[in-house]
């Protein structure tokens, strides 16, 4: 009966008995890449050993000098920032099962009794290729970790290179049930299909070839190997009386394909006395259209207050096989997406615009259209 008694006072003076060690168990699967890795790669970077997970502590209290450091901040002042603590698992410390992944992580940090779980990271080195410089492959898994519970959530790393689509599940070991999934509603990214899976968005592999290479604006080197076109005057509509300030088709090979970089920036003096300007970006891979950027705008001047209305801002992108994948229309009094990923889910229904009509996109498709052709047949400086 005393020691009870004792046990209770010591409790009520807030002496404590100690606090039970947490683990969390973490299981981590590569449901989608796409992009510049190959399945075997992937599968080779998983296996690896020098693959490692980090877990990222915080101080549960803030000393200075012992888990946080002073900082002076403007304009008087200063601040406690926490001094973090990590600890990494490698090798055989994780679990290895096809492109699945499963570690245990304590919740306290082995030598830091006040510091206490809160983020996740994974990192592999990886072999430096084009549009991909970085030393390491890295995925922040949960930033922060909830403290309680059973979760699954899905998620999207994006890379310069390449994309990979994960789903992340971990457990405290007091938690009951099964895991609880992140809500998704309308994800721009990520679709929930149930039962622990997920579609990921795909990023076209032209769109991202295409964002890998710099070709350069007028007046500067273009790449090794490419062709440099201009326009010559008399200039094909919608040009016709407009002056250019800046224009360029450049012709690459590239991955056995002509990729083509059209761009070009034209203005004009209205008849109200106000500056107009109109503005081209475009792709293409084999003569057809990846992405296509439209704008223009007018300009104020001393003896014009008001010009005439803005041409809306259009922008548009294709799936390889060259299917719309995006169409996006805005201007000062309305904004239309599209979008066929979130059109094809269910969650997203409210927040979709109708889709461009087929005799819209054939009118933009037909002036670009022009304009390269325009551009070809100009000369090359």
């Amino acid at each position: 009966m005393l020691p009870r008694f004792l046990t209770s006072v010591l409790i009520l003076l807030g002496f404590s008995g100690p606090i039970s060690a947490r683990t969390l168990s973490v299981e981590l699967e590569v449901l989608h890449v796409a992009g510049q890795l190959s399945q075997a790669e992937l599968n080779a970077l998983l296996a690896s050993p020098r693959l490692y997970i980090e877990a990222h502590y915080q101080p549960t209290r803030l000393i200075a000098g012992e888990t946080a450091r002073r900082e002076k901040i403007m304009p008087i002042g200063s601040k406690l920032f926490a001094i973090g603590q990590i600890t990494t698992r490698q090798g055989t410390q994780i679990e290895r099962q096809g492109r699945s992944l499963r570690v245990r992580i304590d919740d306290t940090h082995p030598a830091h009794a006040s510091y206490r779980l809160n983020a996740l990271r994974l990192a592999v080195p990886i072999a430096p290729a084009p549009g991909r410089p970085q030393p390491d492959m890295e995925v922040w898994l949960a930033n922060p970790v909830a403290r309680q519970g059973a979760h699954e959530q899905a998620l999207l790393s994006r890379n310069s290179a390449f994309d990979l689509g994960l789903r992340l599940r971990y457990r405290w070991d007091d938690a009951p049930g099964e895991h609880v999934p992140v809500p998704l509603s309308c994800h721009d990214d990520i679709q929930a299909l149930g039962k622990g899976q997920y579609r990921f968005r795909q990023e076209p592999r032209l769109l991202r070839l295409f964002g890998s290479i710099d070709f350069g604006s007028s007046g500067q080197k273009i790449p090794a190997g490419a062709r440099r076109f201009m326009l010559t005057p008399p200039y094909p509509a919608p040009l016709t009386g407009w002056q250019l300030v800046d224009q360029q088709l450049v012709q690459l090979r590239v991955d056995g394909k002509t990729l083509e970089s059209l761009s070009l920036h034209a203005e004009r003096q209205g008849s109200d006395g106000c500056r107009y300007m109109r503005n081209l970006d475009a792709w293409f891979a084999d003569g057809q259209l990846v992405k296509l950027k439209r704008s223009g705008h007018g300009l104020h001047t001393s003896t014009c207050e008001e010009p005439a209305a803005s041409e809306p801002t259009t922008e548009i992108h294709w799936n390889d096989d060259g299917t719309l994948a995006r169409f996006v229309e805005s201007s000062t009094l309305a904004t239309r997406v599209w979008d066929a990923f979130r059109a094809s889910n269910p969650a997203c229904t409210a927040d979709q615009s109708p889709p461009p009509g087929s005799a819209e996109i054939a009118a933009l498709r037909d002036e670009v259209d022009r304009l390269r052709s325009a551009f070809l047949q100009g000369s090359k400086p």
